[in-house]
């Protein structure tokens, strides 16, 4: 019998409640997440499910928001303005945080739904938690959005975003090569094919940071 995606969704989210609540973590089922407050923002553990005719294919990112980059740089992202509140500075996918990074978990039945729980436990003993352990600070998350300017970042999918957030990132935490990964960021932008839409947003904020002292 095909598992319908509610009964997946509602499955995971009852299952794993009690262990991710003893770690910080609340439900938000309306944004099919689990949350988790910190410091410099919050922790996401989203679920996103696909039903297919045979199959719901499930797969769990990580979302990490630190609130002084995205509210500096909401405006440079064309988000709407109710995302604001809800926007990560990075997300990564259980596959790729895995080096499988087209790794989807398959529910074909109801006796699969133990076996999915159990695989995200795994994925988060293993990788998960210590990601989160990971990318607690601004500073953590400005390393790991600007260590390796020329390569494609692998915590954020769009790389024209982590131009943007890069060079927020770089700003607030007084990187010395702040003018360089400007530079660097605009000509990625110039060759990216939706850096275009971004690119005149990314200038006037690169000039507007510019301008003023990270105070």
């Amino acid at each position: 019998m095909i598992v319908e995606k509610h009964v997946v969704e509602s499955y995971l989210f009852d299952a794993l409640r009690e262990e991710l609540e003893e770690e910080g973590f609340e439900q938000i089922l309306e944004l099919g997440q689990w949350r988790k407050n910190i410091r410099a923002g919050f922790h996401s553990i989203i679920v996103s499910i696909s039903p297919y005719p045979d199959v719901c294919v499930v797969e769990f990112h990580l979302g990490v928001r630190i609130t002084d980059i995205e509210q500096l740089t909401h405006a440079a992202m064309h988000n709407p303005i109710d995302y604001q509140a809800n926007s990560h500075t990075l997300m990564i996918s259980h596959g790729r945080l895995m080096n499988k990074a087209h790794h989807r978990f398959q529910v074909a039945g109801i006796d699969h739904l133990d076996d999915l729980a159990n695989d995200f436990r795994d994925f988060w003993a293993e990788v998960g938690r210590s990601f989160f352990t990971g990318h607690e600070t601004l500073s953590a998350v400005a390393h790991t959005l600007n260590r390796q300017p020329l390569s494609a970042c692998a915590a954020l999918h769009n790389q024209a975003h982590r131009c943007i957030k890069g060079i927020a990132a770089a700003w607030l935490t007084r990187a010395k090569n702040y003018e360089a990964l400007v530079q660097i960021y605009d000509t990625q932008l110039a060759n990216l094919p939706n850096g275009i839409k971004h690119r005149p947003r990314f200038q006037q904020l690169a000039a507007l940071l510019g301008d003023i002292s990270p105070n």
